[in-house]
């Protein structure tokens, strides 16, 4: 589990710090695939103080899928709605790395 945990934190971890732009898009779109892959692996595990985080999380990077689905349709109201979404999801990567360590018992 916290082999998941682990790769989740640090995909987290660089989202926070990739500022978002054309040239880090593919950065970005492998962080934010990993998160999701690692979420899925981490489904139905006990994830403790981490699992209504992990929900919230999964809510999360949902979002941004189905917004960033529709930068070939509407791209502008599409690049707002995912530079809104991933300045939030920077807002939430703190706490959430946070709890990620208290799971798997990281100073």
């Amino acid at each position: 589990m916290c082999v998941h945990i682990n790769s989740l934190r640090t995909s987290l971890t660089s989202v926070t710090h990739v500022k978002v732009s054309a040239s880090s898009a593919g950065q970005l779109s492998r962080d934010l695939a990993n998160i999701q892959a690692q979420l899925t692996a981490l489904k139905g595990e006990n994830l403790g103080s981490f699992s209504a985080q992990a929900k919230e999380l999964t809510a999360d990077i949902n979002k941004i899928k189905k917004d960033a689905a529709e930068l070939t349709t509407n791209p502008t109201k599409a690049a707002k709605s995912l530079t809104t979404d991933i300045a939030t999801l920077k807002t939430k990567a703190g706490p959430m790395v946070v709890q990620m360590k208290k799971v798997c018992h990281v100073t």
